[in-house]
């Protein structure tokens, strides 16, 4: 499967006097922020975005645990799947790994950060990215998605207090979409939806690849779902899971796991999810 996107369809304007530059055309322009980040260069993204736009300037770079995971984890010639792609920070960085001969598929649910992901992968001349608009989940079908007032990157599929607007995405199972496409490393930051995208993708999962899925606990107790079961069912696909950077290692009970998330000042953390049949 080779998904690809036409560099010539991303319209860049320029504003009134002294305004900032904009993304796309009519009335859908968007004012664009830049940021440059020390290991991936410039970087766009909508002009609202306060949070890794914000840590960028202030840090050169952006999420260095998930960026070094990537690195380790992929070779030359491999493929990534990255669901919840934002503006494509982590397509940026797995297509550096897995080069001109492997392929990343970077799903995007925000119709508008799909676009900016495109501008990014534009003006570096990325061609090894299959860009894909949508949502991922358990079932296919429609859902709304709430959008944050200052952050592109925690627009998510459950209400919320801070959502600045609302918009309809379509959802698909990734079993569906990818059918029969095998993948090195998968990354999956889709705001407490985890779970979900992981239920719809369970025949992509059968060669066991290493993931990073992110796990709030309080999101998902919000929705009357038990964390513990959640990431007990991440065993049960056949994974040894942890949370490294706390200490967590792979091979841990789901309860343990779950204790050291909650004990986090926002109850959320990366897990990485390893094959249990194998040693590290």
């Amino acid at each position: 499967m080779r998904l690809g996107f036409d560099q010539n369809a991303i319209a860049f304007s320029r504003g009134e006097s002294g305004s900032p530059w904009l993304l796309g055309a009519g009335r859908s322009r968007t004012p664009i922020k830049s940021v440059n980040d020390t290991q991936l260069g410039t970087l766009l993204s909508p002009h609202y975005d306060l949070v890794m736009t914000q840590w960028i300037a202030e840090h050169g770079t952006w999420d260095d645990w998930e960026r070094d995971w990537l690195a380790r984890t992929l070779r030359p010639g491999g493929t990534f799947l990255n669901v919840g792609a934002n503006v494509g920070y982590h397509a940026l960085n797995g297509s550096k790994v897995v080069g001109a001969e492997g392929r990343v598929y970077a799903i995007e649910a925000d119709p508008l950060n799909f676009q900016f992901m495109l501008a990014n992968l534009a003006i570096h001349n990325v061609r090894n990215v299959s860009p894909i608009s949508c949502a991922a989940g358990s079932k296919p079908g429609s859902l709304t998605l709430y959008r944050s007032y200052y952050n592109s990157g925690d627009h998510r599929l459950t209400p919320f207090e801070d959502a600045r607007s609302t918009v309809e995405v379509r959802v698909r199972r990734l079993d569906d979409l990818l059918a029969g496409t095998a993948f090195d490393a998968v990354l999956i930051d889709t705001q407490g939806w985890d779970n979900e995208v992981v239920a719809g993708m369970a025949q992509l999962l059968e060669g066991l690849p290493p993931m990073v899925v992110e796990l709030t606990t309080a999101w998902l107790r919000e929705r009357g779902i038990d964390p513990v079961v959640v990431v007990e069912g991440y065993r049960q696909l056949g994974y040894h899971v942890g949370v490294p950077w706390m200490d967590i290692p792979l091979g841990a009970g789901a309860a343990e796991v779950v204790a050291a998330v909650d004990s986090q000042e926002h109850a959320f953390a990366n897990l990485e999810l390893r094959a249990a049949t194998r040693r590290y």
